[in-house]
């Protein structure tokens, strides 16, 4: 390959990446400690669905560089194209490289979309454009991001409810914007992953929101490593979070909400199967803060409780283990519980100390279709208990969330979750997804941000029944129908039904085109 060559390839690549393009051919491997085999698929838009996880291979096309002005057929045929049924053949921007075994192609689209939600009470719309954009070289080595940014308009208080308000925002005098980025760097290779990002994770199998780490919440830079040995990986993540709370250095208060504490996650787990029957999962994670990066938590084989209590006992640490068991290809059973703080001689106690979630469920595929699973006719039913004050911390840099986000069980603590979901495709490209949920839950300890300080009397002493507090008990009923027909254009309508006291009724739809 000439020098000539090579830098013609280095600008091609510069300039797409200068255009903060998006997302495509997935860098997560099924085994991967980070990549839950079963997921919700409810939402109420589609930007809600974790570009993480997403998967769309970059099509293939002769060398060079392709867009639809490149001459009158393909502006005619792009927009063809763009009003086609079935698989997309075009994008915005394609670049292919291929020289003596070495091949580069590269993936440049625009999305744009709309999303609508009526409730009894309130209403609002959202309308957003973006990029995205996939590289990748050879087989091992990529480069993916997606960029978005929209506007609401209606009831500008309620608007602050939807989920894809997940971080900052700017309200104006007539609406609320809000913008997002989702990208990586990654190496695959058949013993290990390497992977530098801003993302979002889960651990383990849920459909209400993993106990141990979900992923309703906002992008977070990362980098990762996993190894893979046999019937072993061990794997290893650092994110820096967004704190809750400032800290009042100054008199002046414009300035004091942007003195956010630094604010870390560190994970690593192990893993054990024996092919694809039988997963057996351990792990520890740490939240800290307000210091710098801590080098004792970049040690993915050592025990980090005995750290932290080295380090004066001033991080929040969850230990948590679980475990996935197929004793039938149609058939999967799953388990996850995570541990915070335990008095072995109050094991079966009520000590408000006695911090702990379980978690389980059963997924049954209706037919033997293969992979991918989700494209499968399947029902999930999953029980989830949550002790109170769990997640919570006496350092607000140190509570289990992210940009005032859970980062446990998104429906909090001192609860009991049962939920079932159906994911039901009736045709090729138009599918049914069912949620239904009944939670009853305490008030007492029953979120992340309590300050347990503050609000335990006597710490050593002071007893926590489940349930404590005013209960609430919860029903509710999602329905989702997506179309996505069309090569360039998706659909989605749903209607969720919440009652408490008294039922209340919400539809929405969502539109998003991408080309």
């Amino acid at each position: 390959m000439t020098s000539i060559t090579k830098s013609l390839i280095f600008a091609h690549l510069v300039f797409l990446l200068c255009l903060i393009p998006a997302v495509s051919h997935a860098y997560l491997r099924p085994e991967s400690a980070f990549y839950p085999r079963i997921r919700s698929q409810i939402k109420q838009s589609f930007l809600q669905e974790n570009d993480t996880y997403r998967e769309d291979p970059i099509k293939t096309a002769d060398p060079g560089l392709h867009h639809p002005l490149q001459s009158v057929d393909d502006f005619l045929a792009s927009i063809g194209d763009y009003f086609s049924p079935g698989e997309p053949r075009r994008a915005m921007c394609i670049y292919s490289q291929n020289d003596e075994g070495w091949h580069l192609r590269s993936e440049m689209n625009v999305i744009a979309g709309g999303d609508l939600y009526y409730r009894d009470d309130y209403d609002y719309s959202f309308l957003y454009k973006g990029i995205r954009f996939n590289t990748y070289i050879d087989d091992n080595f990529g480069m993916r991001a997606v960029w978005w940014n929209g506007g609401f308009w209606g009831d500008l208080d309620s608007v602050l409810t939807s989920p894809l308000v997940d971080g900052y925002y700017k309200r104006r005098k007539s609406r609320i914007d809000i913008d997002n980025l989702t990208a990586d760097i990654y190496y695959n290779h058949p013993r290990y992953t390497l992977a530098l990002g801003r993302g979002r994770f889960a651990i383990g199998n849920s459909i209400s929101g993993s106990v141990i780490l979900n992923d309703a919440c906002n992008d977070y830079g990362y980098f990762l490593v996993e190894g893979f040995a046999g019937s072993f990986s061990l794997s290893f993540m650092h994110a820096s979070l967004i704190a809750d709370s400032t800290i009042a250095l100054f008199d002046n208060a414009n300035v004091n909400h942007k003195n956010l504490p630094n604010k870390y996650l560190a994970i690593h787990q192990i893993t054990f199967r024996t092919g694809d029957r039988l997963r057996l999962f351990a792990g520890e994670t740490i939240i800290y803060g307000n210091r710098g990066l801590d080098i004792n938590y970049l040690l993915p084989h050592t025990f980090w409780r005995v750290t932290e209590h080295n380090q004066r006992d001033r991080d929040n640490v969850l230990i948590f283990a679980g475990g996935v068991l197929c004793p039938h290809p149609q058939v999967l059973l799953y388990g996850q519980a995570f541990l915070d703080e335990l008095r072995y001689s109050e094991l079966f106690g009520n000590w408000w100390g006695n911090k702990y979630a379980l978690q389980g469920g059963m997924n049954l595929l209706l037919n033997r279709s293969a992979e991918p699973i989700r494209q499968t006719p399947q029902i999930t039913l999953e029980v989830s208990a949550v002790r109170p004050w769990s997640y919570t911390h006496y350092l607000d840099y140190n509570k289990f969330s992210h940009d005032k986000r859970p980062l446990g069980h998104p429906l909090g603590a001192n609860l009991i979750d049962l939920s079932g979901e159906l994911n039901l495709p009736i045709i090729q490209s138009l599918r049914w997804d069912s949620h239904a949920s009944f939670t009853k839950q305490g008030s007492t300890g029953n979120h992340y941000s309590l300050n347990y300080a503050h609000l335990i009397p006597d710490i050593d002493n002071t007893q926590t029944r489940w349930f404590e507090g005013v209960v609430t008990e919860t029903l509710k009923l999602t329905n989702n129908l997506s179309f996505d027909g069309m090569a360039h254009h998706r659909f989605l309508v749903g209607m969720t039904s919440t009652r408490i006291t008294d039922w209340k009724h919400a539809v929405f739809a969502s539109w998003q085109m991408f080309f």
